[in-house]
């Protein structure tokens, strides 16, 4: 039987409420609480780096310079599911656990993808924009119903996105580098990687679900996006470096693609100067795809049931395999 550890010392860089707060204090030695705000500077060091045991942080932005200082650091937990600021060469090179929050944002994921499929089909942009310039015009609509949704990253996000798009009368394509038995998901087939293009060409829809690594850099490049129907919506809710942005800007602008709806970008935020902007084809918003009232409930949910395994000396939940990234 493993022994319990001490109490540890924990860093939060970022929001947290009261509750929350309190239920990993009950756990904790001490909590020092110094919140990051996402568009805003990294603030000032506080705590003594000397005591620390756990950092909570954004692993998309956070590069915790201070690690290599922090002796008994034994354990980085990530609030976002993105965490390639985090995996520094230093945090790779040591015995550190890295955790994030996959998975506890796939519902509101699902519905962002649906709602934005939905609006597409049915004409809302373009309603939205006649509105603006008071104009009355039909415009040609189509039915989600026995269309083909391609979801390319067959995770926890992407099932959620198959069960709701089945609810809708859809043909589901999945793509997986482990493979998977569409009898036993909400799936029609499943495709690898490399025959990617056979998803691709059969999809009204193609939804990115990747994560950030090596192997999936830019991996929709301009030859994917013109293996898709001309009249297929792209929508990227992975990461923004899986996708080459230029190559969709130009095959949007050349027709082989009709329209893309984006939330996740190369840079956040999307610096003002961008194509992106001005293309009408394309829906910006700001990685908020994941946004909802019980988020942070969530989030620090599972922070606290991982804490407690850590005190118990156990396995943690959504461990990070460091050279892959995520």
């Amino acid at each position: 039987m493993t022994a319990e550890r001490t109490k540890p010392n924990i860093l939060i860089r970022c929001e947290i409420g009261e509750p929350m707060l309190r239920r990993i204090e009950e756990r904790a030695g001490k909590v020092y609480v110094e919140p990051w705000q996402p568009d805003g500077p990294e603030p000032a060091l506080r705590a003594p780096l000397e005591e620390l045991d756990i950092v909570v942080t954004r692993g998309l932005a956070d590069e915790i310079r201070f690690a290599a200082e922090a002796p008994r650091l034994r354990w980085i937990h990530s609030v976002t599911v993105g965490v390639e600021k985090t995996l520094t060469p230093w945090v790779k090179a040591n015995p550190i656990a890295v955790t994030n929050v996959r998975g506890l944002n796939a519902v509101p994921i699902a519905e962002y993808v649906m709602g934005a499929l939905l609006a597409w089909n049915r004409g809302l942009y373009e309603f939205a924009r006649q509105q603006r310039e008071k104009v009355w015009r039909t415009v040609d609509v189509r039915e989600v119903s026995g269309s083909t949704i391609g979801i390319i990253g067959y995770g926890s996000i992407g099932r959620e996105i198959a069960l709701r798009a089945r609810a809708f009368g859809m043909s589901v394509l999945a793509c997986s580098r482990r493979g998977g038995d569409a009898s036993a998901e909400p799936v029609d087939r499943f495709v690898a990687p490399g025959d990617v293009d056979d998803l691709l060409s059969a999809s009204d829809c193609v939804v990115d679900c990747l994560p950030q690594s090596p192997e999936t850099f830019r991996f929709m490049n301009a030859d994917r996006f013109r293996a898709m129907k001309r009249s297929a919506l792209f929508i990227n809710v992975g990461r923004g470096a899986t996708v080459d942005e230029e190559a969709l800007l130009r095959c949007l602008r050349s027709g082989a693609i009709a329209g893309a709806v984006l939330d996740v970008f190369d840079t956040e935020p999307l610096p003002r100067e961008h194509g992106f902007w001005e293309e009408e084809r394309i829906f910006v918003t700001p990685h908020n795809a994941f946004a909802s009232p019980k988020h942070w409930s969530r989030v620090f949910d599972h922070f606290i049931d991982n804490l407690d395994r850590f005190l118990r000396g156990g396995p943690l939940r959504n461990s990070v395999d460091k050279e892959k990234g995520y």
